[in-house]
């Protein structure tokens, strides 16, 4: 069928302050950690001792197959797994995978889901042919949503604030010639023009934000072929890119929100710059908060 374990997996920085790994052992957490990134992408792996031993934590010699039993119902118990039993072996189902994973691809798993349970799948069942199904994953809250490339959204929602459109590349707009670090807030804000966004056009809407966030990203930060330069191919953010810019989002809610065409203008001005080091999520944050006239004492 293809690969079904990826090379890697986003492990959400969420987990350090998540209460439920403050109840179990620090071997069942270990365990958890290990059995998080070798499950294959509907978060599932063999629920056999042995197996488990085997392939999540074989050079752990302080975790042993006879206690793995025990660290399983320490992890159940607090809603992190699920496990369940087919007609040929016991399985376990990460419970938190779609919430954290932000896959592009995903292919079956050979092991059945659990009862109530929806896989989805984005994968290349031969290489001209790709099955979708259930796809994108539900976006959850304050998560960024992931959607394939193709299915970006491109509509503004009647009534509310505008998506970002993400169809085209936006066109440059003017550079100043002073470097990031000599730039103020009124040097930055000039490139919106000098009135400050009234009040009720500011967003507080996870789903809005995320969704701005991620399709300027993709765009604005995307590759031109020379051969072909009225077409952006989008680039998809590293796990790093995408925490930083769940934690943005987060701090700009914060603070009251933020316009949608700030975050539009910012990842537009970030993008055209010449320096790829400015072809961040922490150029841009600089960008918004000086135009929001908000402290930058903190990096995403």
């Amino acid at each position: 069928m293809g690969r079904r374990i990826a090379k890697g997996r986003m492990v959400p920085q969420s987990r350090s302050t998540d209460p439920r790994f403050g109840r179990v052992s620090l071997k069942a957490a270990s365990l958890y950690d290990r059995m998080w990134i070798n499950a294959d992408d509907q978060g599932r792996l063999s629920g056999d001792p042995d197996g488990i031993k085997y392939t999540a934590c074989p050079n752990l010699p302080d975790i042993s197959a006879d206690e793995i039993p025990r660290l399983l119902q320490e992890l159940e118990k607090q809603k992190l797994i699920l496990t369940y039993n087919s007609v040929a072996t016991a399985i376990v189902q990460m419970l938190d995978w779609w919430g954290e994973q932000k896959l592009q691809w995903a292919y079956p798993s050979e092991f059945n889901p659990p009862d109530n349970w929806t896989d989805h799948l984005r994968y290349h069942s031969t290489p001209t042919e790709i099955i979708t199904e259930s796809w994108p994953p539900p976006v959850l809250p304050g998560t960024l949503p992931n959607k394939p490339p193709s299915k970006l959204p491109s509509t503004t929602e009647p009534g509310g604030d505008s998506a970002s459109p993400p169809l085209h590349p936006p066109p440059p707009i003017e550079k100043e010639e002073e470097e990031e670090e000599g730039r103020s807030p009124s040097t930055l804000a000039s490139v919106l023009g000098s009135t400050s966004p009234s009040p009720d056009s500011f967003s507080t809407n996870r789903n809005k934000l995320s969704a701005a966030f991620l399709d300027n990203f993709r765009y604005c930060f995307g590759h031109v072929e020379a051969k072909d330069p009225g077409t952006v191919i989008p680039r998809e953010p590293t796990a790093k890119e995408l925490a930083q810019m769940r934690d943005l989002m987060e701090e700009l809610i914060a603070g009251g929100g933020c316009p949608l065409d700030y975050i539009r203008q910012a990842f537009r001005e970030a993008g055209g710059q010449t320096e790829k080091s400015k072809h961040s999520v922490r150029y841009v944050r600089k960008i918004l908060l000086a135009w929001l006239g908000r402290p930058q004492n903190r990096s995403p």
